[in-house]
Parts: structure tokens; C-alpha cells; sequence
């Protein structure tokens, strides 16, 4: 059931260094670092390599980055963008409790991917930052969301994709799910969702 989604376009994948999701020949795609659970700078680094035949299809890699903590995001992504870009994927930075718009090296990314605590996710300082990413023309992503009200707020703050580890417990009940919520911001822009852990 989620493969056809896949297919279909309306989910994608998103693959990290510890999953075991992989890429599905000309459908979107995107990568993750794994800071979250615990970066591994060799797995992302075998994540890059063995991801590249699909590079064409990536929306974005998430640079390597430091869960709420916006200073040493900083120093993790002047260290790997250019890694991630050799690669040929777009880099996204990973946005944490802190960033500010004229902190963001605006010309070294093609991605804001919206991370930190939950609290900063969801406060007035992270939305002005999606406005500044979609008024340069950047993609905007969506970490850990795991319900409709939170989908619908991404939605209505202008993010184009999201994620979540929804799907990974329980596909066959939880997928009608989440494609009903999707079809409840319709009328808005479309926001696609990955399949979090679960190809």
C-alpha cells in the first residue's frame, strides 16, 4: 500500500544512514543525517556514495546538525555542505532553536529542513523563517510530524514536504490515515509527505 502511494507521487522516500529505505527509480526522495538518533559520520558519508545513481530525483540531503542547538549547526554545516554538494544533492540546513535569517548562509543552500525542539518548531521565529526560505526560492521540509495537526500547521506556514515516523508503526491502519489528512489541505498547497522509516 505504501509503495503504490510512492508510485503515485503522493508519498516519497526518505532515507538515512541507519534505515533501510531505498530509492525507487525516478520518484523524489529525500536524505537525512541521523543527528536525531545519533550521527555516524561513515554511514552518512556510504549514504551519500550509494545514493548518488538517484541524486537526479533528490529534493534535498540534510547536512549534519546538532539537535537545538543553532552555534554548532553552524560549525557541522560549513564542515559537510560542500561534501554533500560534491556528491550532487541539494543541500538543506537544518534549522534549530537560535537561527535567525541573516544567519543563514542563504547562497550555500537549496533546503531549510525545520528542526530543533518542538517548542522552536511550532514558534513565531521558525515560521519567519519559512517565509525568508520561500521568498529566495528554497524548499522547505518539516522534521517529526506525526499527526494531522501538525501537518496542517506546516501546511499553512508554506513547507512543501514533511516527515514522520507515522507510517513505520502499523502501514495498513495508519496509511489511510495520514492520506486523509492529506486530503484535508487540498484546497491549499500540496505538501507531500515521505514514508519516514517504511518503503
Amino acid at each position: 500500500m505504501v509503495k503504490a502511494q510512492i508510485l503515485n507521487g503522493t508519498l516519497g522516500v526518505f532515507v538515512a544512514p541507519h534505515s533501510p529505505n531505498r530509492q525507487m527509480e525516478n520518484h523524489p526522495w529525500a536524505g537525512d543525517n541521523g543527528a536525531f538518533t545519533g550521527f555516524n559520520a561513515e554511514r552518512f558519508r556510504t549514504m551519500l556514495t550509494n545514493s548518488q545513481p538517484h541524486a537526479s530525483t533528490c529534493l534535498f540531503v540534510a547536512v549534519p546538525d546538532v539537535v537545538a542547538d543553532w552555534d554548532a549547526t553552524l560549525e557541522l554545516y560549513s564542515e559537510w555542505h560542500t561534501i554533500v554538494a560534491r556528491h550532487g544533492y541539494p543541500r538543506a540546513i537544518v534549522i534549530q532553536d537560535g537561527a535567525t535569517p541573516t544567519a543563514i548562509p542563504w547562497d550555500a543552500t537549496e533546503a531549510v529542513f525545520i528542526g530543533g525542539s518542538t517548542e522552536w518548531k511550532l514558534s513565531d521565529a521558525a515560521a519567519d523563517l519559512v517565509r525568508a526560505a520561500k521568498e529566495r526560492g528554497k524548499h522547505v521540509h518539516m522534521g517529526r510530524v506525526n499527526s494531522c495537526r501538525r501537518l496542517m500547521y506546516a501546511n499553512s506556514i508554506g513547507c512543501d514536504t514533511a516527515d514522520g515516523t507515522f507510517l513505520k508503526y502499523g502501514p495498513d491502519k495508519n496509511l489511510p490515515r495520514l492520506l486523509s489528512w492529506l486530503r484535508k489541505i487540498d484546497d491549499g498547497p500540496q505538501l507531500n509527505l515521505f514514508a519516514g522509516a517504511l518503503q
